[in-house]
């Protein structure tokens, strides 16, 4: 990620809030140096050892949080100052590829850390992935989310209804990531609500 942060176009990559993520990175990536190496491992210790990378890890994801929010800062200062034609196909490439690596190191750091961290995991949860994720109420959840963020900049937001097909509940439920189902349902009911209550 270093890497292709380093590869950017110039005014983005000066951008302070993109110097930010970079320095992120670069300290994300120091801190998986510094820990013992595999083969230096003593068995008897490989518990320990595993506490270690674990709170480390989950340090990192606490620590790349922001990274989102700061990268759009910088393609905002960069349309500020360098107007929209510098949106090109290097800037989208760049934004591509540091979202969708995002999200699948996100989800191993999760998953390590849930399997390995957290040891009061609901009894269907394997990680961060639920064996009976509740869809229905994973979708109820983000449309009251985002209902409320709606009422709070509109001061109103329209009614949303879940429409099941006449089958069980049990058949929607199956394997799945329930943050992730949740997100993605969020930011469609954003737009939509956007759209509609704009």
């Amino acid at each position: 990620m270093i890497k292709e942060i380093d590869d950017i176009p110039a005014p983005l990559l000066s951008s302070t809030p993109v110097q930010m993520v970079r320095g992120w990175y670069v300290e994300s990536f120091q801190d998986i140096l510094s820990l013992e190496s595999v083969a230096q491992i003593d068995e008897n210790r490989a518990e320990e050892y595993v506490e270690k990378f674990t709170q480390t890890i989950s340090m990192i994801l606490k620590r790349h949080a922001p990274v989102v929010v700061s990268i759009a800062q910088g393609i905002l200062e960069l349309k500020r100052t360098h107007g929209e034609h510098f949106m090109g196909r290097p800037i989208q490439y760049f934004l591509d590829r540091i979202y969708m690596s995002r999200i699948g190191i996100r989800m191993l750091i999760g998953q390590h850390c849930e399997l390995f961290g957290n040891k009061s995991s609901p009894k269907t949860m394997v990680g961060v992935i639920d064996e009976r994720c509740d869809v229905p109420a994973v979708i109820m959840d983000a449309i009251d989310n985002a209902r409320f963020l709606c009422e709070q900049y509109y001061f109103a937001s329209p009614d949303v209804s879940v429409v099941m097909p006449h089958q069980t509940e049990e058949a929607f439920r199956f394997p799945y990531i329930p943050s992730h189902l949740y997100h993605m349902i969020f930011e469609l009911l954003k737009v939509g609500l956007d759209v509609l209550c704009a």
